[in-house]
């Protein structure tokens, strides 16, 4: 009797302590099956984002752990991982990304391919510095939170990472590494970056151009910016079908946020070419201005008569394209990896429109 009391009184008070270890070895198990498909799984890994953010700090320890520091961050992996930690804002991912961003900048690239982005960008044929990975992500992550004091430093390898093609060395950079680079000169409003940023948009609508040099632009809020982008639409809508949509969306969406309305006006004359405005440019055009002329170009053109060139949007559309050029949306990853050639997709302007 006295030691079937004895074993009731021990399970009774050993059964909490056992079932929060179980709880914290569960709930660890499933952060790091959760960064696993994250960094190696293809497929799901742009699915578990979300997951992968709820688990705060001990995710970021596991994607350090997984990825030696970042040393080893592979090229696919880089934006998926970029997005998790800018919504991981805490003090460890801050004191983290600053550390790399330090040992990235006293390390320069050595010649010739880095071992650790060969299996990662081999299928790609890009062989990058051995410092970029690391370097974009880290910036990208600091400069999408507001904490851009860490950036000085880097400011020149960003900038030539986003607008050349290749480095010094003749290692070819990827489009997603110099969009990456471009997306943190922009967020961090670097003024100083924007004529270099603006002579790369002339590349539009090449492959080799990435389209996040458009967002880059519009962020720094210059309005010297126009003309180029302005330049930029005409090509791309002058060229191959194939990026005609999603480009042109884009370009327009920076002019807006700079303040030009002119770029609706060229959507419009465009449409008129083909004597009906496609279903694209219909939602492209009625998202921005809330009318809906539907295919009838001849009643865009007559409406933007009588706007006389006095047309502004409302203050909150203006607000919700802001948003979307600052990635907080879901494409901004398949729109990195597409470049400037990506198939074209029917997307939400104003999805999530404050």
């Amino acid at each position: 009797m006295r030691f079937r009391f004895h074993y009731c009184l021990t399970t009774v008070l050993l059964l909490p302590a056992w079932m929060t270890l179980s709880c914290l070895y569960t709930n660890e198990s499933s952060t790091s099956s959760i960064v696993q498909s994250l960094l190696f799984d293809w497929e799901s890994g742009l699915g578990v984002i979300p997951q992968a953010v709820a688990g705060g700090d001990d995710t970021l320890a596991l994607i350090a752990e997984h990825t030696r520091s970042f040393d080893t961050l592979s090229l696919c992996q880089a934006p998926r991982v970029a997005e998790v930690l800018a919504q991981i804002d805490t003090s460890a991912c801050q004191k983290m990304m600053r550390a790399v961003l330090a040992r990235e900048a006293q390390q320069p690239a050595e010649g010739g391919a880095s071992t650790r982005t060969r299996e990662g960008c081999a299928c790609y044929g890009w062989w990058e510095e051995s410092t970029v990975l690391p370097m974009v992500t880290a910036a990208y992550v600091l400069a999408r939170q507001g904490n851009v004091e860490g950036l000085a430093e880097v400011r020149n390898a960003l900038l030539q990472c986003a607008v050349r093609q290749e480095s010094t060395r003749g290692v070819v950079y990827s489009s997603i590494s110099r969009g990456m680079a471009a997306m943190s000169l922009g967020l961090a409003r670097e003024e100083s970056v924007g004529p270099a940023l603006l002579r790369a948009v002339e590349g539009i609508p090449a492959d080799d151009a990435p389209v996040a040099l458009v967002e880059a632009a519009a962020l720094i809020g210059s309005d010297k910016a126009i003309v180029p982008l302005r330049a930029a639409l005409e090509r791309v809508l002058d060229g191959p079908a194939s990026m005609r949509q999603d480009v042109a969306v884009r370009i327009v969406r920076s002019l807006v946020i700079l303040g030009d309305t002119e770029c609706l006006h060229i959507i419009m004359l465009d449409g008129a070419k083909a004597l009906s405005a496609s279903e694209w440019q219909r939602h492209l055009l009625s998202g921005i201005t809330g009318r809906d002329f539907g295919a009838d170009y001849g009643g865009w053109l007559g409406w933007w008569r009588t706007q006389e060139g006095r047309y502004a949007p409302e203050p909150r559309i203006v607000a919700c394209l802001k948003l979307e050029a600052t990635r907080e949306n879901r494409d901004w990853l398949h729109d990195l990896f597409a470049g400037a050639g990506g198939a074209p997709r029917n997307r939400s302007l104003l999805e999530g429109t404050p």
